[in-house]
């Protein structure tokens, strides 16, 4: 593991260098990719085990946690947020973008909360905190040492000042945004969440359910699904060659045995998924198949919850939301998926449903209202909200005191009655 993280943190020095692979559906400018070099020689952290991240099905720690807004030297990424082992990482005003909204990183956030909701049934509460804890690379997780971040933006990427998205020698997103912005980007990261997309319909409450939850499955399932349900390292191995991600030998085929390469196929050659849009040769080339099986796990996750027939734009003559040319019409339920995949049908409700809850329509509408309505509901920890009501109260009696003590200085007369005033409150401090 060691020499992963040597390797990793070499990597970074030579070039921030997002991947140059883009989903069909991302949208606004791309849903290119930085994933960290994570190298299968030691792919299952510090256990040796290779079933589940640690050799115990209960984690003795826990990362789950829902913290507040946190500001950062950026002006790319001005804020920060940490909630259940992820750390979203929310775009500030630079150039002529504007920023993205508190509440719109605050939906974000709420929207995590709802998909690891140790209450909802069906949850194995256990392995779900497993999950939380590989997100957070914690110690004995397969991704150890490397934490997992989701970017949010808005608009597109070409309309920074630099594109966050291109290559980047070390030094120059610095540079542009701001001392911290590349230490920022030293974790695992997927797609990007975009705020008011410039490639989608913009106002859209629906739209923006569909791409906000997309993008947060494209980066929970490869990253922190893999890996909670005993077993699930090799049953879900997104793998892809080429030195970077989790690379295997370009010889040994032993990859396409994976559960998740058998349920991908079945699809394809059933005519229920068709990612030729943007993989050329998934069932062989492994670079090609991390694409699709990260779209085909999104679109079988949404049509396993309905939630693809419900808020997908594009819908069919009942209404229903389609994915038209790259997903059947007819496996948009659980009973379609059966029918149509049904080794897919078995991946989801072996190692996905025990960890990822689906969260209610009804809330989801109330949240994400058309242009712009509606409320996150999102509350930080109790212990971290008392902490910030307290930063706050002495911040703001430092900056009473302050005034107070120019106030008396001005008065030239160390006799002024009220100069003990601030004193006074120094000491009950």
């Amino acid at each position: 593991m060691n020499s992963f993280l040597d390797r990793f943190k070499q990597k970074k020095a030579v070039m921030i260098s997002p991947l140059a692979f883009i989903l069909a559906a991302c949208g606004g400018g791309g849903g290119s990719s930085i994933v960290s070099n994570i190298s299968d020689s030691n792919s299952t952290g510090s256990t040796g085990d290779n079933t589940g991240g640690t050799p115990s099905s209960t984690p003795t720690t826990s990362y789950a946690s829902k913290g507040s807004l946190q500001s950062t030297t950026s002006s790319l990424f001005d804020r920060t947020l940490d909630v259940n082992g992820v750390k979203l990482l929310v775009g500030g005003e630079t150039g002529d973008q504007a920023k993205v909204p508190d509440e719109w990183a605050h939906k974000v956030a709420q929207s995590y909360v709802m998909l690891m909701d140790s209450s909802a049934a069906g949850i194995d509460a256990n392995a779900q905190q497993q999950m939380i804890n590989i997100l957070a690379g914690a110690e004995g997780t397969w991704h150890e040492g490397i934490g997992t971040s989701q970017r949010i933006l808005k608009g597109a990427a070409d309309e920074y000042p630099l594109n966050p998205l291109a290559d980047r020698a070390e030094g120059e997103l610095n540079a542009q945004y701001g001392v911290g912005t590349e230490a920022l980007l030293n974790s695992i990261m997927q797609d990007m969440i975009w705020y008011q997309n410039s490639s989608g319909t913009i106002g859209s409450g629906d739209g923006d359910i569909q791409e906000l939850f997309e993008h947060a499955l494209h980066t929970l399932h490869p990253w922190g699904v893999r890996g909670a349900v005993e077993g699930s390292i090799d049953a879900l191995n997104y793998t892809k060659a080429a030195g970077y991600g989790d690379p295997h030998d370009a010889n040994d085929a032993s990859w396409k045995t994976s559960e998740l390469y058998l349920a991908l196929k079945e699809a394809v050659d059933n005519g229920v998924f068709d990612p030729s849009g943007y993989a050329a040769d998934p069932m062989n080339n492994p670079e090609d198949f991390m694409k699709a099986a990260i779209e085909y796990t999104y679109i079988l996750n949404f049509s396993m919850w309905e939630m693809g027939k419900e808020f997908w734009l594009d819908k069919n003559a009942s209404g229903d939301g389609i994915l038209e040319g790259e997903w059947s019409e007819t496996a948009n339920n659980p009973a379609g998926v059966l029918a149509e995949n049904p080794l897919g049908y078995a991946l989801f409700n072996t190692y996905f449903a025990p960890v990822l809850s689906k969260p209610d329509f009804t809330t989801l509408r109330s949240m994400f209202q058309d242009n712009d309505g509606g409320l996150s509901g999102y509350q930080p920890d109790a212990v971290e909200a008392q902490a910030m009501l307290i930063d706050l109260i002495l911040n703001s009696n430092k900056i009473d005191q302050d005034s107070d003590i120019k106030d008396t200085m001005t008065l030239q007369s160390l006799d002024a009655p009220n100069i003990s005033d601030p004193l006074i409150q120094l000491d009950i401090i």
